[in-house]
């Protein structure tokens, strides 16, 4: 369980628009058709019900809600705005908070999941990504859909993104978006913040909007 771990509602100040939610899907820009998952014009209608069947199973965007959870607390001090902890974010309710390392939680429901944790400061986000897909190199059934690097964004958060596929162990296809995050304001001179959510693919759409909810939500001090 993840140590001073504390989750509750947002106040006014603090609830996001959704506008802020579809703006990360948008964010993946060229990728953007690919991540929508469209049946090739030339599918038979075996591979339609299979998908449609999929489909029925995925997570909705629907069934989300967020709360505002905060970790790697202390007793003294004020870390951000008096509430005493290291990282922040919305994340969705309900799913099981762990521990991982130092400074890095990980939210998970089922076999989908939303990781935050400490970034490469020292790189851009987009440096950081580069090295993300050259990491990835010999995954196995590895497609990588998408590379999209981010400035200027609303808020003043910029990041790059690498979102993939993969076969796991169980030779199940597995859907991932990774994300570096400058949340200073400096156009993605530094990686302070990784994200990345993952699952089944036909839960990506779901996903999406979790990882868009932790970009415009993520706080990092200390």
């Amino acid at each position: 369980m993840l140590r001073n771990l504390k989750v509750g509602t947002m106040n006014k100040k603090t609830k996001l628009a959704v506008s802020s939610v579809t703006a990360g899907i948008a964010a993946l820009g060229a990728a953007g058709a690919m991540l929508l998952g469209a049946l090739p014009g030339n599918a038979s209608t075996t591979d339609a019900k299979t998908v449609a069947a999929s489909n029925a199973s995925a997570l909705q965007p629907s069934s989300l809600s967020f709360v505002a959870s905060r970790w790697d607390c202390t007793q003294g001090g004020s870390y951000f705005n008096a509430k005493n902890c290291h990282f922040g974010a919305m994340v969705p309710k309900g799913w099981k908070a762990t521990k991982v390392g130092a400074h890095d939680a990980k939210f998970a429901v089922g076999t989908d999941f939303l990781r935050v944790a400490d970034g490469p400061q020292q790189l851009t986000t987009a440096k950081a990504i580069a090295n993300k897909k050259a990491a990835l190199k010999g995954t196995r059934d590895l497609k990588v859909l998408g590379v999209v690097n981010t400035t200027a964004t609303t808020g003043g958060k910029s990041y790059s993104t690498i979102v993939y596929t993969y076969t796991d162990a169980a030779k199940t296809t597995r859907w991932v978006a990774t994300r570096f995050l400058d949340p200073s304001g400096y156009n993605g001179r530094s990686a302070a913040i990784e994200l990345t959510v993952g699952g089944p693919v036909q839960d990506k759409t779901a996903l999406t909007n979790v990882l868009a909810r932790a970009t415009t939500s993520a706080y990092q001090a200390g």
